[in-house]
């Protein structure tokens, strides 16, 4: 209810699974399922009374969490089509977790055992001020108004996955700038959010945010090295804080991004994998930068018989940036990617504002090694559905992401997975890393491959192991 005493109906109620550190939404069984598809989630909304109800629920510990509807921005970008957000308030920040609280660490949590039924788990919508956040973003070198896309991120929401946000998509509110650069949001509770500023310069961009197009503008083709890129604008993040004011009339610049091309090709000029995502990360993970190689011919289904592609990533923000190489093909691993001789792979490298490199070379091999086993707990049962993790055992190589590999356990406890030639320690990661900065993770790292069982893979051979889980 509120705290006038007014039944709170109609609004989301959400029970959430601490699953391994973090929060995930339950859909307690298939009449829940076909609820949510066909009326747009009525089950988990409060009725007319405020009252809701969960039923079916498997054992374990859960939160309680209420929002309201309400869409904070006027202008609100429609890149994808949600019936939850609609009738849900699906990236509203006005929550509250049971019993009284604004954040998930201060949530009771609520202990429930098979054949159990707990009530009055009650909640009040406390009455609170509400702050608007307004401003103009503008290009850092000739003042101009900026189009761009602006996501709002409330600090601590990366801890819980919501089944009315696409299984998993983080919580956030978005606005498309209008012709003079001015963006808005309203109705935001006090607290420390995370703002990203997206530019989008062309038509086509700006027509893909809004929902009326659909492309990947960054697939790379034909990429001429004759002819100077012309810079975009970067990605910007900046923290706003907002205590018991509102923000009105903020200024943010944006600048130029670097650009960065090459080749990629597997060699012995052998044929490429079908799918490549190239990425420059930064330190801010929300202004990390991808492209991809699609290894098709555009008007045939077969496979291209090209030896290599060219690629280009732009918008690369100024600072440090790390590059991360992938191919969901399993019989590939990047081998190496340089430029002008120095490994990107194992060390990161320096970008400024506006900055043009070229001729990247990005190596993959086909030389991969088969690591086989079965997991098996204190008391020699395999341990079925379970995530393991093949981290190398040298510190560079596992300061980048492109070279470990996971696997899940069938029903039988067995796994496979197909690696680069290497040392590797075999790592179970039971805790979430969502929130948590890159050195925090890599230290994390460091300390399980330590005590870790490791593996030697050697290409083209077949390695088959028993893996110790305790329990």
């Amino acid at each position: 209810m509120y705290d006038d005493g007014d039944a709170a109906s109609g609004v989301k109620v959400e029970i959430l699974r601490k699953v391994e550190g973090k929060y995930v939404g339950v859909v307690p069984n298939f009449s829940a399922i076909m609820s949510l598809m066909i009326s747009g989630g009525g089950i988990y909304q409060t009725d007319d009374r405020g009252v809701y109800r969960f039923a079916g629920l498997p054992p374990g510990d859960y939160i309680v969490k209420v929002t309201e509807n309400s869409s904070h921005s006027d202008i609100s970008e429609k890149s994808y089509y949600s019936p939850f957000d609609s009738t849900l308030g699906g990236s509203s920040f006005l929550t509250i977790f049971y019993p009284d609280a604004f954040e998930t660490k201060s949530a009771q949590l609520i202990n429930v055992q098979l054949g159990q039924e707990i009530s009055e788990i009650n909640l009040t919508i406390p009455s609170r001020n509400l702050y608007k956040l307004e401003g103009k973003i503008i290009n850092l070198k000739d003042k101009t108004p900026v189009k761009a896309r602006i996501s709002l991120k409330r600090n601590g929401d990366d801890e819980t996955f919501s089944i009315f946000n696409e299984m998993g998509r983080r919580r956030q509110d978005a606005s498309l700038t209008d012709e003079n650069g001015n963006w808005k949001f309203k109705e935001l509770p006090k607290g420390t959010y995370k703002m990203v500023i997206e530019p989008v310069e062309t038509d086509d961009d700006y027509q893909r945010y809004a929902g009326n197009y659909s492309t990947n503008s960054n697939v790379a083709t034909n990429v001429n090295r004759n002819v100077p890129p012309k810079p975009k604008l970067a990605k910007k993040s900046q923290e706003i804080i907002i205590e018991d004011k509102d923000l009105i009339e903020m200024i943010i610049e944006v600048g130029y991004g670097a650009t960065i091309s090459g080749t990629a090709f597997v060699e012995n000029s052998q044929e490429m994998p079908n799918r490549i995502t190239i990425i420059a990360g930064s330190e801010k993970d929300e202004n990390s930068v991808m492209t991809g190689i699609g290894n098709y011919m555009e008007t045939n289904p077969q496979k291209s018989s090209k030896p290599n592609h060219d690629f280009k990533l732009e918008n690369v923000p100024e600072g440090k940036n790390y590059f991360n190489v992938f191919t969901e093909d399993s019989d590939y691993y990047i081998k190496s990617a340089t430029l002008n001789g120095v490994d990107l792979l194992g060390n990161s490298f320096e970008v400024k504002e506006g900055d043009v490199l070229r001729n990247v070379q990005i190596v993959f091999s086909k030389d991969v090694g088969t690591l086989k086993g079965v997991v098996l707990n204190d008391e020699k049962e395999a341990v079925k559905a379970v995530e393991l993790s093949i981290i190398p055992t040298d510190a560079a190589r596992r300061k980048n992401s492109s070279y470990t590999r996971n696997a899940t356990t069938n029903q039988n406890g067995e796994f496979e997975i197909k690696a680069a030639p290497g040392e590797y320690a075999i790592v179970f990661i039971d805790q979430s890393f969502a929130g948590k900065s890159r050195e925090e993770i890599l230290k994390w790292l460091d300390e399980a491959v330590k005590d870790a069982q490791t593996v030697k893979i050697e290409a083209g051979r077949t390695e088959t192991i028993t893996v110790k889980r305790k329990n």
